[in-house]
C-alpha cells in the first residue's frame, strides 16, 4: 500500500512539473548598456595679452642753434617735468642734500658727496647728470625730450616746436635744484645764409691770443649721448675788441657770423694743428680743429693749448 502511494504521488509530482514548463515564463529583460563617453572638448586657449604700448618714440636732430623763441607759448608740461625730478630725487637720495617736502632747498652732490659749486670741480658734472637722469625718466614716461645746451631741456610733440625747461639755479654759488622753470616755446628755423669763408685773417689784425674757453656738454648722436668738447680762442685788448664792436676785454678775433671768423681763430691759435687738446693729461685726436667727442662714461679734465702756450680746461 505504501508503495502504491509514492507511486501515485511521484506520478503526480512529474505532472506538476510537465505544467509549469508549458506556462510561458516573462522575458528577462536585457541589461542597458552603458552609453560610450564623447571626445573630451579641447579647452580653448588663452587669448594672448595685448602689449602695453613702449615709451614714444621722437628724434631731436636740431643742434640748439637751430632754435629761436618765439611768443604766446603755454607752459603745458610743468607737472610732468616736476614729477620726473621728484622720481630722480627720490630714486637716487645720495646725489641731493635737503629734502623738498621739509621746505629745504634741495642741492646736488658731486660724485664726492659735497656741494656742487659753480664752475668748481665736479659742478659740470652734477648738472649733467641731473639733465641726463630727468630727461632718461620723461622718455620712459613716453615724452619726446633731450637735454639742451648745458643747463635747460626741452619737450613737445614733435621736434619743430618745443617748450624749454630749466631746472637747476647757480644762486648762492650753490648749483640748485630747482622746480622746473618753463623758458617759453621754441621753433626750428631754417639757418640764416652762411657767409663764404675767407682763407685769410686781414685787418684788424688780432693781437696775441689772451684766453682759451673750453665748455663740455652732453649731445645727441644716432650712437647714443656723447659728451662734446669745444674751445673758444679770445683775444685780450679793449682797443681791438671795440674796434670790431665788442665791449669786452676779452674777445673773439671777428664777431660770430663774419667771414674771416675761422681763419682769424686758427691764426691765434697757431694755425695747423693747434690747438692740442688733452684728456685727464694725455694726448687726444681731435673731433675737428676746436671740438672733440668724448664717450658719455668720460670723467676728469678736458684741456686746449694754444702755440703760445695759453691753456683752457673744462671738467666732465
Amino acid at each position: 500500500m505504501r508503495q502504491v502511494l509514492l507511486a501515485v504521488l511521484c506520478l503526480s509530482l512529474a505532472a506538476c512539473a510537465w505544467l509549469l514548463d508549458q506556462i510561458p515564463q516573462p522575458p528577462v529583460p536585457s541589461p542597458t548598456p552603458a552609453p560610450t563617453p564623447g571626445p573630451s572638448p579641447s579647452p580653448s586657449p588663452a587669448p594672448e595679452p595685448t602689449p602695453s604700448p613702449g615709451p614714444a618714440q621722437c628724434a631731436m636732430p636740431y643742434p640748439q642753434e637751430a632754435y629761436w623763441p618765439i611768443p604766446g607759448g603755454v607752459d603745458v608740461f610743468a607737472l610732468a617735468v616736476r614729477q620726473a625730478i621728484q622720481s630722480v630725487v627720490a630714486g637716487t637720495p645720495a646725489r641731493f642734500q635737503g629734502s623738498a617736502l621739509a621746505g629745504d632747498v634741495v642741492k646736488l652732490l658731486t660724485l664726492d658727496g659735497v656741494v656742487a659749486r659753480h664752475e668748481q670741480p665736479g659742478a659740470d658734472e652734477a648738472r649733467h647728470w641731473l639733465y641726463a637722469a630727468v630727461v632718461a625718466r620723461l622718455r620712459a614716461d613716453g615724452y619726446c625730450v633731450m637735454a639742451f645746451g648745458v643747463d635747460q631741456l626741452v619737450i613737445g610733440a614733435n621736434a619743430e616746436r618745443v617748450k624749454g625747461y630749466h631746472l637747476v639755479n647757480h644762486g648762492g654759488g650753490d648749483v640748485h635744484y630747482w622746480p622746473p622753470r618753463y623758458e617759453g616755446d621754441l621753433e626750428v628755423r631754417a639757418p640764416a645764409p652762411v657767409p663764404t669763408p675767407s682763407s685769410t685773417c686781414g685787418e684788424p689784425t688780432p693781437p696775441e691770443i689772451g684766453r682759451m674757453r673750453v665748455t663740455a656738454s652732453v649731445r645727441p648722436t644716432g650712437a647714443g649721448d656723447v659728451w662734446f668738447g669745444d674751445v673758444t680762442p679770445k683775444v685780450r685788448g679793449r682797443e681791438f675788441c671795440a674796434s670790431i664792436g665788442s665791449p669786452d676785454v676779452f674777445c673773439s678775433p671777428r664777431p660770430e657770423g663774419h667771414p674771416e671768423r675761422v681763419a682769424c681763430d686758427r691764426a691765434i691759435v697757431g694755425g695747423a694743428g693747434w690747438p692740442r687738446w688733452r684728456f685727464n693729461g694725455a694726448p687726444l685726436d681731435a673731433d675737428g680743429q676746436f671740438t672733440v667727442k668724448l664717450p658719455i662714461s668720460s670723467r676728469g679734465v678736458l684741456e686746449a693749448c694754444a702755440a703760445n702756450g695759453e691753456c683752457g680746461k673744462g671738467v666732465l
